[in-house]
């Protein structure tokens, strides 16, 4: 019984030890390995022992006891030897291969430019073709990788990862950029500084141009994540006193409306704050338009001349001047060319755009409108019986279904699949008109 529980025990430390003497391979790892190891092959001679000291038919129990090995049978002892020793070569390995990269990646950093980049600068959706040809043209060498296993994932639906290094930012060495990107574009922009730069680090994130938003729970290491909204994103950081780095973490604004918005992880404060009360960005993404999308001391942005009151003003009608998109004749609605915002989804000739914007005043989510079908609804989360309210307050009715409604004369408004929102649709008008 007793060696039994040493082995399981024994084999439990040493398999919990293995995610860590993978990645980041690190001397505790190795020594909880060795522990484990020791303490499995301590249960199998205990074990062992017991088992040869039995007595047998033609033996004394006193005679066994002198043929029987000390402690059992030693096979077990070579093994763990052999086991030990295989853990610690992995280990030295490990350790100059990875002393080797961070020089390599030292030496690159050295030679890069600063990174002069605002994460204000990003939006949620940019292809990850765009950044890399930015960066490439600012002196940036940008890697990616896809095929992405558990351990390289922030979301299960991460599709790739990309990576650079900048010689400081805001002149705080750092050790890595990585974006990560979905089907529909980047999603969240990850930076890592060395521990030893948190108090800089630190300072770096109370000037991110944006609104404090409070605390979001701790990291691996029980240090608290602050949070700051900026105009585009969330931004993140922890100390990261017991973790290899500093990290800070931007979510896109378009990213957080999808996740965290629908699932109720938030405060309520913070749900106010970053899934109802959040502004819309003013003007293009200054990433791709080279300049800063917001101003870094002072200054009023430039206002977009598109809003999706305008767009769909005369949605009473079903009436949409240009409010279409078509990517193979290089046309879009301003609305989205100005925000620089790409189609998540296209299916059954239509495009669909995730957005964080108010309309009628409901907060929209995602926006559909034709590519070849003639079609265009306003996704919002608020739910039908709150929706009709705002909309009847609007233009006089709460549109309902109805025969002019199906036959596209008229808007619809029903609700979502999930019954969590509503959403105000025109149908294609019967004939194709």
């Amino acid at each position: 019984m007793l060696g039994g529980f040493f082995v399981a025990s024994g084999v439990l430390a040493a398999l919990m030890a293995l995610p860590e003497l993978w990645w980041p391979t690190t001397l505790a790892a190795a020594v909880q390995a060795t522990a484990g190891i020791t303490i499995a092959v301590t249960g199998s001679l205990i074990y062992a022992a017991r088992t040869d000291g039995a007595p047998g038919p033609e033996k004394s129990a006193v005679a066994v006891r002198r043929e029987a090995p000390l402690l059992g049978d030693w096979k077990a002892v070579r093994i763990g030897v052999l086991l030990v020793l295989g853990v610690w070569a992995f280990w030295y390995i490990r350790v100059n291969q990875a002393d080797q990269w961070l020089a390599e990646d030292e030496a690159e950093r050295q030679k890069a430019p600063a990174w002069k980049y605002s994460l204000n600068d990003f939006v949620g959706g940019i292809p990850a073709e765009k950044i890399r040809k930015r960066l490439s043209a600012d002196g940036f060498r940008m890697r990616c990788y896809g095929n992405l296993d558990r351990q390289s994932k922030i979301e299960e639906s991460d599709t790739l990862v990309c990576w650079t290094l900048a010689n400081n930012i805001d002149g705080i060495p750092s050790q890595v950029i990585a974006f990560f990107f979905g089907p529909e574009g980047l999603r969240r922009i990850r930076i890592a500084f060395a521990p030893e730069q948190w108090p800089a680090a630190k300072d770096w994130f109370e000037r991110f141009e944006g609104v404090a938003a409070g605390k979001f729970g701790v990291d691996t290491g029980g240090e608290d994540i602050l949070g700051r909204r900026g105009t585009t994103g969330l931004l993140q950081i922890s100390e990261g006193r017991r973790t290899p780095s500093v990290m800070a973490l931007w979510h896109s604004r378009e990213r957080l409306a999808e996740t965290a918005c629908q699932s109720g992880e938030f405060k309520s404060a913070q749900w106010r704050l970053l899934c109802q009360d959040w502004p819309a960005p003013a003007g293009p993404p200054g990433f791709l338009g080279g300049g800063s999308a917001v101003p870094v001391k002072s200054g009023t942005p430039a206002r977009v001349a598109a809003t999706l009151d305008s767009a769909f003003a005369d949605i009473a009608r079903c009436r949409f001047p240009g409010l279409f998109h078509a990517p193979w004749d290089g046309k879009s609605h301003i609305y989205f060319s100005e925000r620089g915002l790409q189609p998540y989804k296209e299916g059954d000739g239509l495009y669909h755009f995730r957005v964080i914007d108010a309309a009628f005043g409901l907060q929209v989510r995602e926006v559909i409108v034709p590519g070849t079908q003639d079609l265009h609804a306003l996704a919002f989360d608020a739910p039908l019986v709150e929706a009709q309210k705002a909309i009847k307050s609007r233009f006089g009715s709460d549109f309902r279904p109805s025969a002019s409604s199906r036959s596209g004369e008229a808007p619809e408004l029903t609700a979502t699949r999930d019954g969590k929102g509503s959403v105000l649709l025109c149908h294609e008008r019967e004939g194709g008109e």
